[in-house]
C-alpha cells in the first residue's frame, strides 16, 4: 500500500507539472516492478510474481483514467490557487495596486467611453431597412460656390422620372408649423415629404398609416404624420389621435399616423410630416432650390453605376434649360456618409488618442511590474529551488496580470460612465442617436476585451523576465535581493522613451486643435453676442396673409417688448446669423451688364425692421440703416455688407447706387443703396462671410421676419417669459418657439471642433499626467537601487550637486530622446488632422515648441523630486544598504 501512494503521489506532481502520458506510462512501470521484485523475495516465480502485483495494482489503466480526470478538475483548483495568492500578493502593496489599477482604469475608461460614441456613430446601422442602399442626392454646383446643393423641385422631378438605377426617390423640405386650436399654442419644427418616403426608407408607422399617393397632390395634402414624442406629449398617447383635426398654420388637417420612438431622419429633429404637394408653380421652378433627396439603389446596382446615369441625366438637362442648369451637375453621397461624414474624421483621430493613453497606461503598469519583480528576485529563486517549474512562474505573473487588468476594466467602466454623461452635453447635433451613447452590453464586452488584452500587454515582459532568471547568481547573493541586470533597466528605460513619444504626438494633437479653436473663437463673427436674446415668432401665412397685417403685429410686438424693464433696445428680422443658410438670390446692378444666370454669385439675402443693425452690434460703415420712415410708400433702400461692396463697386462710393433682384429685365423694382454695413458670418462660422444685402421688412413680401431679437441690461434668458407673455397679448394664438441666447448660438456652431478639443486635450492631459508618474517611478527606483553607489560617491567626496545632475540628467536623458522620436512621429500623423484645423497648420512650429517645453518641464520635475531624496543620503548608512 505504500508503494501505491507513492505512486499516486507521483501521478499527481506528474498532473501538476503537466507532464505526458509517456512518463506516466514510465512511472507506473517502475513502480509495477518494485512490487514484483518484492514479491519474487517472497518466494514466487517472475510470473506469479508480476499477476500478483497486477492484482494489487487494480488495474493500469484504472490509475491512468483517474490521473486524466484529475487533469480537468485541477485546472480550476490551480486557477484559484494562483488568484488567492495573486490577491494577497497586490493587498501587501497597496501603494502599487493603486497606481497600476487607476492607470489602468484611465486608458481603459477612455476607450470604452470613446468606443461607446464611435459604436453608435459608426458601427450600428442606421435606422432604416437595408440602410446601405439608401443615398442622398445633391445638385452639383462648384463653380457657384455649392458643391452639395439643394435640388429645384423641377430638377427632382426629372431625376425621379428619367433614372433607372433607383428603386424610389423621395424629396423632403424644411417647414415650420403653429400648432394652435387647443392648449397653448406651440411652434413644431416639421417636413413637407414626398408621399412615399417612409415606404423608402422601410419604416412603418407606429400607429396608423402613412401617406397614400393621391395626398401627394396639390389640395389633398391635408393629411399629418406625428412623431412618437409629439404625439405622447400633445395627445396624451391617446390611441384615438387617430383622425383627430389638428390646425396648423391655420389650416385644418388630419391625423393619419404616429411614427415609431427612435425615427428619426438625418440631421432633423422633427416634430410632424405633412405632404409636399407640389402645385405647378413649384412643380415647374428650377431656380429655387430648398429640397432634400434620398433615393434608395436597385438590388445589384453600384453606386459609381447611380453616379454614372446621374451625371448623364444633369448634363442632359444642363442643354434642355441651360439658363439654370449649365453648370448644375449631381452628386451622390451613401446615407451613411451623409449621416456621419463632419464627425468620422474627429471620431477617428479621437479612437486613435485614447488606443496612444492606454499604451501609455499598459508601459506604465509593465514598469512598475518590472520594478516589483526585481524586488521579488529572493522570492523567485526561493520558489525555483523548491521545485517550481518556470512555466508555473509565467502563469503566476500572468494571474497576477489578469487580475490587475480586471480590476481596471471594472473602475474604468465606472468612469466611463461618469465620463459620457459629461460627454452628452458636448456632442454634436450631427450624431444622429445621441441617447444610444452609454455603457450597453456591447461597451460591456468591449471593456472585457480590452482588459484581457491589456492584460496580457503589460504582464508578459515581467513573466518573460522569469523565464531568463539566474537562479545561481540570485542565490549566490548570500539571500538579499539583487539588483537588476542592466538588460533590465534598459527595458524599463526603452518603456519610458515609448510612453514619452507617444505623449508628444498626443499632445502636439491637443495644442493643435486647441490652437484652431481659439483662432475660431476670437474670429469677429461680425455682431456682438453678449446680452443679446433671439427667438422665433414665425407667423402663419394664412392669418399674415399680407404686408400689412404683419406690419401692425409687428409694430405693436416691438412697441410692448421696447418697455419691458432689462431691454435696451428690440428688432425683428428673417433668420438670424448662424440659424440659416438660405435665403439666397441673385443681383443685377443698375449700369453694369448681366452676368449669364449660372454665372451669378448668391447673395445672401436678409429681410430687416428699423433698428436691426443698432440691436444686434452690426457696426454700420457709411450711410444709414433702416428706420420706421422706409416702408412701402417710400424709395426701396438696400443695405449692403463691405464685400458686397467691395465686389460690384471696388473703386467707387456704393451709395446712391442701385440694384435690383433677378435680371435687369425683371420686373423688380431697383433699390438704393443707403448704407453699407460690416460683414457677418451669416450662415456658416467658419467659413469667409458670403456677399449680402438687407431689405426693409415693410418694402418687400418676400422672406417676412420670423425672428425677434433683443439687446438686453439684465441677464437675457431671464427676460423669456415676460417676452412669451407679450406676444400672446398681441395674439393669443401665437407661438414663440427657440429661445436662445445669441452667445448660445455661436458656442453651437463650433460644437464640433469644441468637441475634438476638448477630448483630445482631455485624453493629452491623462498621457501627460501618467508620463510624469512613469518618469518618477524610474527615477526614484534608480535612485533606490543606486544608494549604495550614490554614498560611495559622496564618500569619495562627490557633491550633493554633482548627485542632483546625475540624477536629474538621467531622467532628462530618457525625456530628449523620447521627444525626438515623438517629432518624427509627430510631423506625419498631424497631418491626418489637417481638416480638423482651421487657422493652423499641422507643423505649427509654436504649438512644436511650446509643447516640446511643457513636457521638458513636466520630466524635469518627475526627476528632480527623487532626486532630492538622493541628494539627503547618508554615506554611513548607505555603504551598509542591503
Amino acid at each position: 500500500m505504500t508503494r501505491l501512494r507513492t505512486l499516486w503521489h507521483r501521478l499527481r506532481v506528474l498532473l501538476h507539472k503537466r507532464q505526458s502520458d509517456e512518463e506516466m506510462n514510465r512511472e507506473i512501470e517502475q513502480h509495477l516492478a518494485g512490487l514484483t521484485s518484492r514479491y519474487e523475495t517472497e518466494g514466487m516465480s517472475p510470473e506469479q510474481a508480476r499477476q500478483a502485483a497486477l492484482r494489487q495494482f487494480g488495474g493500469v489503466e484504472q490509475i491512468k483514467e483517474r490521473a486524466r480526470a484529475e487533469r480537468v478538475w485541477m485546472w480550476p483548483v490551480e486557477f484559484s490557487r494562483d488568484l488567492r495568492y495573486a490577491l494577497r500578493m497586490l493587498a501587501k502593496n497597496p501603494g502599487f495596486t493603486f497606481v497600476a489599477v487607476m492607470a489602468l482604469a484611465l486608458g481603459i475608461g477612455a476607450n470604452s467611453a470613446i468606443f461607446s460614441v464611435i459604436d453608435a456613430v459608426l458601427l450600428r446601422p442606421l435606422p432604416y431597412r437595408n440602410a446601405d442602399q439608401l443615398v442622398t442626392v445633391w445638385e452639383e454646383a462648384t463653380k457657384l460656390g455649392f458643391p452639395y446643393n439643394t435640388p429645384s423641385p423641377a430638377n427632382f422631378l426629372d431625376w425621379r422620372e428619367q433614372n433607372s438605377v433607383f428603386s424610389g426617390m423621395a424629396a423632403t423640405a424644411d417647414k415650420s408649423f403653429n400648432l394652435t386650436g387647443s392648449g397653448e399654442p406651440e411652434r413644431l419644427e416639421g417636413e413637407r415629404v414626398s408621399a412615399n418616403l417612409f415606404s423608402l426608407l422601410g419604416v412603418e408607422p407606429f400607429l396608423g398609416r402613412s401617406f397614400l399617393p393621391e395626398e401627394d397632390s396639390p389640395g389633398k395634402g391635408d393629411a399629418l404624420i406625428l412623431s412618437y414624442g409629439l404625439w405622447q406629449r400633445r395627445f396624451g398617447a391617446a390611441l384615438d389621435a387617430i383622425g383627430k383635426a389638428t390646425v396648423l398654420n391655420g389650416t385644418s388637417y388630419r391625423v393619419v399616423g404616429v411614427m415609431p420612438q427612435d425615427f428619426v431622419l438625418p440631421g432633423h429633429k422633427d416634430q410632424l410630416w405633412v405632404p409636399l404637394a407640389f402645385d405647378s408653380k413649384d412643380a415647374a421652378s428650377r431656380g429655387n432650390h430648398y429640397l432634400r433627396v434620398i433615393a434608395r439603389l436597385k438590388p445589384g446596382v453600384t453606386m459609381q453605376a447611380a453616379r454614372s446615369q446621374m451625371s448623364i441625366i444633369a448634363a442632359r438637362l444642363a442643354q434642355q434649360y441651360p439658363q439654370y442648369n449649365s453648370q448644375v451637375g449631381s452628386v451622390i453621397r451613401s446615407m451613411r456618409e451623409e449621416v456621419v461624414g463632419d464627425v468620422r474624421p474627429a471620431l477617428l483621430v479621437l479612437l486613435g488618442a485614447v488606443g496612444c493613453v492606454l499604451l501609455i497606461a499598459c508601459a506604465n503598469v509593465a514598469n512598475l511590474l518590472l520594478a516589483r519583480a526585481a524586488v521579488r528576485q529572493k522570492e523567485i529563486a526561493l520558489r525555483l529551488a523548491l521545485g517550481a517549474g518556470r512555466a508555473r512562474l509565467v502563469r503566476q505573473f500572468l494571474t497576477e496580470s489578469l487580475l490587475l487588468g480586471t480590476l481596471g476594466g471594472v473602475f474604468g467602466l465606472l468612469l466611463a460612465g461618469f465620463g459620457l454623461q459629461v460627454l452628452r452635453r458636448f456632442i454634436p447635433n450631427a450624431i444622429l442617436h445621441p441617447e444610444a451613447i452609454g455603457i450597453d452590453l456591447r461597451v460591456f464586452l468591449f471593456a472585457i476585451l480590452i482588459s484581457v488584452l491589456t492584460a496580457f500587454a503589460f504582464g508578459l515582459v515581467p513573466a518573460m523576465q522569469a523565464l531568463r532568471f539566474d537562479l545561481n547568481a540570485t542565490l549566490k547573493e548570500g539571500g538579499r535581493d539583487s539588483s537588476p541586470g542592466a538588460g533590465h533597466q534598459h527595458l524599463r528605460s526603452m518603456l519610458i522613451v515609448g510612453e514619452i513619444a507617444v505623449s508628444f504626438v498626443l499632445l502636439i494633437g491637443a495644442g493643435l486643435l486647441i490652437n484652431s479653436f481659439l483662432h475660431l473663437r476670437n474670429l469677429d463673427p461680425g455682431f456682438r453676442s453678449e446680452d443679446l436674446l433671439a427667438m422665433k415668432v414665425e407667423l402663419p401665412e394664412l392669418k399674415y396673409s399680407d404686408q400689412t397685417r404683419r406690419s401692425m403685429f409687428y409694430e405693436e410686438l416691438l412697441r410692448r417688448v421696447r418697455e419691458l424693464p432689462g431691454v435696451k433696445s428690440a428688432a425683428v428680422a428673417s433668420n438670424l446669423p448662424l440659424t440659416y443658410d438660405g435665403d439666397s438670390i441673385d443681383i443685377s446692378i443698375e449700369g453694369q451688364p448681366d452676368a449669364p444666370p449660372n454665372e451669378r454669385p448668391s447673395v445672401i439675402t436678409r429681410v430687416v425692421g428699423p433698428g436691426y443693425f443698432d440691436t444686434m452690434g452690426i457696426a454700420l460703415v457709411r450711410g444709414r440703416e433702416f428706420t420706421a420712415k422706409d416702408d412701402e410708400k417710400t424709395v426701396p433702400g438696400v443695405v449692403i455688407s463691405e464685400k458686397t461692396a467691395r465686389y460690384y463697386w471696388p473703386n467707387a462710393n456704393p451709395l446712391g447706387k442701385r440694384l435690383k433682384p433677378g435680371s435687369s429685365t425683371s420686373s423688380s423694382r431697383w433699390r438704393q443703396v443707403i448704407g453699407v454695413v460690416k460683414d457677418v458670418r451669416q450662415n456658416d462660422f467658419v467659413a469667409d462671410p458670403g456677399l449680402q444685402i438687407y431689405l426693409a421688412y415693410r418694402q418687400v413680401d418676400v422672406f417676412p421676419p420670423n425672428a425677434l431679437v433683443l439687446r438686453t441690461s439684465v441677464d437675457s434668458l431671464s427676460l423669456g417669459p415676460a417676452v412669451r407673455r407679450v406676444v400672446q397679448e398681441v395674439d393669443k394664438d401665437q407661438p414663440v418657439s427657440d429661445i436662445r441666447t445669441m452667445s448660445e448660438i455661436v458656442s453651437a456652431a463650433v460644437a464640433r471642433q469644441r468637441f475634438s478639443m476638448l477630448l483630445l486635450g482631455i485624453f493629452a492631459a491623462v498621457a501627460l499626467t501618467l508620463a510624469g508618474i512613469g518618469i518618477y517611478g524610474v527615477t526614484s527606483y534608480s535612485v533606490a537601487q543606486r544608494t549604495r553607489e550614490i554614498g560611495i560617491r559622496m564618500a569619495l567626496g562627490a557633491q550633493k550637486s554633482d548627485v542632483l545632475k546625475m540624477t536629474v540628467g538621467q531622467g532628462l536623458q530618457l525625456v530628449i530622446v523620447g521627444v525626438v522620436i515623438g517629432l518624427a512621429a509627430a510631423l506625419v500623423l498631424t497631418r491626418v488632422m489637417s481638416s480638423l484645423l482651421f487657422g493652423v497648420s499641422a507643423t505649427d512650429p509654436m504649438t512644436f515648441v511650446t509643447i516640446s517645453l511643457i513636457l521638458l518641464s513636466v520630466a524635469l520635475t518627475a526627476s528632480y523630486v527623487p532626486a532630492l531624496r538622493s541628494m539627503k543620503v547618508d554615506p554611513v548608512i548607505a555603504l551598509r544598504y542591503q
